[in-house]
């Protein structure tokens, strides 16, 4: 298809949206709409790939387990606990998670819910009554969720401007969810032809985002999930089943009968007998391979072991393959019951909690949504102030802020997302040698102060989330006798005096305007404190 012809039918498609939204808004029913049907029936995959697929997923699983065999890590939680988080990841101290998915095209959630899934429309559609008449609605009471694959154009991606907004945003790993609930894979895999590139956009979204991202020196982690809303499978009566996975209801999957309407939510999806065997713990080695990830963030785990998953082998085969030449890391989402309890890095939604003792991050949305919502507005989203703030807060506390942004259908970050990144960024720029690098400093916090210290010990550094005035006075950290004070990114010195229990430090009157000053919303203060 020629170029002028894939822009006018994206023309089409954008204006059709807005008629969609348009009718939403006015409370009426949209127009008739042609279902999307893939280029294979269910049964046509299972005639053509099934037994192939399943021939390469016993290989697959074998060549994992040989690999694991020989190397220095084993798929145990002895093993595996030895496992330490890599250095690199807890200099970072700012990843970016690319939440991106079909449901990027209706985007949407109900804004009661403390915390909003856009990304989960895919389930939520079918599972809450709220969500079902807002589809019927908007969509038309026979829209599938597969029919959105038509609406996702990705025309406005450009993975190289991707990355290189992310790196001036301060993120040094940068980790696609390249595999989401709801089956879409962002490559062309060789374990399901339920892919942006056999559908929608028909273009393999991951392999340049990763490798823009590795040309600007970041680390690529790759976010997947284990469960998927709606699959196929091959019962023991030899027919097709739709596996159904409910997220609301936390229970396992079960298997329905494959109908007109559930087909339209497996599209390209290849029937094969064991779920977990013959096509997730393969398509994961397959992104190891493939991509050799710096990292694995797994997620969809809490209804089955980690033996039903394999979790604990795909840990241990990254490990092997990346051991004596890189450091390798995985979260905690092994299967039920596992997070914060075993894998290199804890996950932490919505800053529920902080772990002084264990290396974690807060993930959270810029917004109280996790993926694109075509509601957000400024109201909803979080403040360049308070994002700085929370930076300043979770670095201090031993964890790592790793923000969740959301293109939309056409692939756009809106400028929504894209002021607080680069706010984020320019505060950043200045107070680098108070971030990355940073290791925590007791007693973490004093009032409106976030300390972290230099890794060698020598510097503390003071965040003061509030101007101090004139003078800020410290109880947790003494001066070294001798030494300079510093407020970073001006270059003259502070004055000051310590006593046995404060530290006083004296800001000259030519900052007390804010437009003096070398950054906005938070201030650092480098003390030199000797290795202590």
């Amino acid at each position: 298809m020629r170029r002028v012809d894939r822009m006018v039918i994206a023309g089409l498609f954008a204006f059709f949206l807005g008629l969609c939204m348009q009718a939403a808004e006015q409370g009426e029913r949209t127009r008739p709409f042609t279902p999307f049907h893939y280029a294979y029936t269910t049964e046509q995959l299972r005639a053509q790939f099934s037994e192939e697929t399943m021939q390469r997923a016993a290989a697959a699983l074998a060549e994992i387990r040989a690999v694991n065999a020989r190397g220095p890590w084993s798929p145990t939680w002895e093993s595996l606990d030895k496992h330490q988080a890599p250095e690199w990841l807890r200099d970072a101290k700012l990843g970016v998670i690319v939440n991106w998915s079909l449901a990027a095209v209706p985007s949407w959630d109900k804004k009661s819910r403390k915390a909003m899934y856009p990304d989960a429309y895919g389930s939520l559609m079918y599972d809450l009554e709220s969500h079902a008449r807002y589809h019927a609605r908007l969509w038309g009471d026979n829209f599938q969720y597969d029919d959105f694959f038509p609406l996702f154009t990705a025309e406005n991606y450009d993975p190289e401007a991707m990355a290189a907004l992310l790196q001036s945003a301060g993120a040094r790993y940068v980790v696609p969810l390249c595999k989401h609930h709801d089956g879409v894979a962002w490559w062309d895999s060789a374990w399901t032809r339920r892919s942006f590139v056999q559908m929608g956009p028909h273009r393999d979204l991951l392999t340049p985002l990763v490798e823009a991202v590795r040309r600007r020196g970041m680390k690529v982690g790759l976010y997947y999930t284990y469960e998927e809303y709606a699959n196929v499978t091959l019962g023991d009566d030899g027919k097709i089943y739709a596996r159904i996975w409910p997220v609301q209801d936390h229970k396992p999957a079960t298997l329905q009968p494959l109908t007109d309407s559930n087909r339209r939510r497996v599209s390209g999806s290849i029937p094969v007998r064991n779920y977990f065997d013959d096509y997730l713990a393969p398509l994961v080695k397959e992104l190891i391979d493939r991509y050799d990830p710096d990292g694995l963030w797994m997620d969809g785990e809490w209804c089955a072991t980690p033996e039903t998953l394999h979790s604990r082998e795909l840990a241990a085969y990254l490990y092997n393959r990346a051991h004596g030449r890189k450091e390798v890391c995985v979260n905690d989402r092994f299967g039920i019951d596992t997070r914060n309890h075993h894998g290199d890095v804890f996950m932490n939604e919505f800053y529920t909690g902080r772990m002084l003792d264990h290396t974690w991050e807060a993930f959270r949305g810029l917004s109280n949504s996790f993926a694109y919502n075509h509601e957000d507005t400024e109201a909803s989203m979080i403040s360049p102030r308070e994002l700085v703030h929370l930076f300043a807060d979770t670095i201090s506390h031993n964890g790592n802020l790793n923000l969740i942004i959301g293109p939309d259908r056409t692939g756009k970050i809106s400028e929504l997302q894209v002021e607080r990144l680069k706010a984020l960024g320019s505060w950043i720029s200045i107070n680098a040698e108070a971030v990355y690098g940073s290791r925590t400093l007791p007693p973490y916090t004093e009032g409106s102060v976030c300390y972290t210290r230099s890794k060698d010990g020598r510097f503390a550094y003071a965040i003061c989330t509030r101007w101090p005035g004139r003078r800020l006075v410290l109880h947790g950290v003494r001066a070294q006798a001798g030494t300079e004070i510093h407020l970073l990114g001006v270059a003259a010195p502070l004055t000051w005096q310590q006593n046995n229990t404060h530290l006083f430090i004296t800001l000259p009157t030519s900052l007390q305007e804010q437009s003096s000053r070398p950054c906005e919303y938070a201030w650092v203060v480098k003390i030199p404190i000797g290795k202590q």
